[in-house]
């Protein structure tokens, strides 16, 4: 059995948007995406500036993480939250690195 593997996920926001546009489509994606996949165990967005985020991300394994890469490429909400979102060409090109999980422990 596969470790878990969490991405994190670097977020800018396009100009104009807002923490609040960002909040609303960060729901709609959760609602109408993330919920649907049982590969995903866990998600949370934390802000790092005004215009960062951080969307932090849990698999079950990494071939779930690359499935779910291909099926956000074609999802409709998905590319609605990544439409808010600003990337260099360079980022577009550049792999996420892959974070294996070696333990987990809660407070």
């Amino acid at each position: 059995m596969s470790n878990p593997v969490t991405i994190l996920a670097p977020i800018k926001l396009a100009p104009g948007v807002t923490e609040t546009d960002l909040l609303a489509a960060s729901e709609t994606f959760q609602k109408e995406f993330v919920d649907q996949e049982a590969c995903i165990l866990r998600r949370e967005l934390v802000k790092k500036s005004d215009t960062e985020y951080l969307d932090i991300v849990q698999f079950t394994d990494e071939k779930s993480f690359y499935e779910i890469m291909k099926k956000e490429q074609n999802h409709p909400v998905c590319q609605a939250f990544f439409a808010l979102m600003s990337f260099t060409e360079e980022e577009l090109a550049s792999p996420m690195p892959i974070y294996q999980s070696l333990s987990s422990h809660s407070a």
